[in-house]
């Protein structure tokens, strides 16, 4: 009965790992659906105000970006599903993509520090999430 009970423990741990790794829930991927806080990477608008910014499952690369008020951010989803980029604070702040594709906005944010996430459901809670920093 030990042995029997102890299988089915290995078994439903097993179970329960293969889960996690299917959903990217490794740790060896700094930023994937960790819960993690995303990597530190920073993008910097280039002379022509446009940021340039890409999902897929489930994190933004860069993960921190910095812009100036009225410069674009372009938002490009190289995952398989669909994913945005939302201006938590305010949410008109938004651009939508089918996988494959891509959306932009214009940043018309006093300067400060606001957060972004993918409003997807389930999606922030896999790790989209970042920071984004208005000059």
């Amino acid at each position: 009965m030990k042995g029997t009970r102890k299988m089915l423990i290995g078994a439903a741990l097993v179970a329960a790992l293969a889960t996690l790794a299917s959903c990217g829930g490794g740790s060896s991927s700094p930023g994937t659906n960790s819960g993690s806080v995303p990597p530190a990477a920073t993008s910097d608008p280039g002379s022509s105000g446009s940021l340039a910014v890409s999902g897929h499952e489930f994190m933004f690369d860069p993960a921190t970006l910095t812009i100036a008020a009225g410069g674009t951010i372009e938002f490009t989803n190289n995952g398989t599903i669909e994913h945005n980029l939302t201006i938590t604070d305010d949410p008109s702040l938004e651009a939508t993509a089918a996988a494959g594709a891509s959306a932009s906005f214009t940043v018309d944010l006093e300067p400060g520090t606001y957060p972004f996430t993918c409003t997807i459901p389930g999606h922030e809670q896999a790790g989209m999430i970042g920071t984004l920093t208005v000059t």
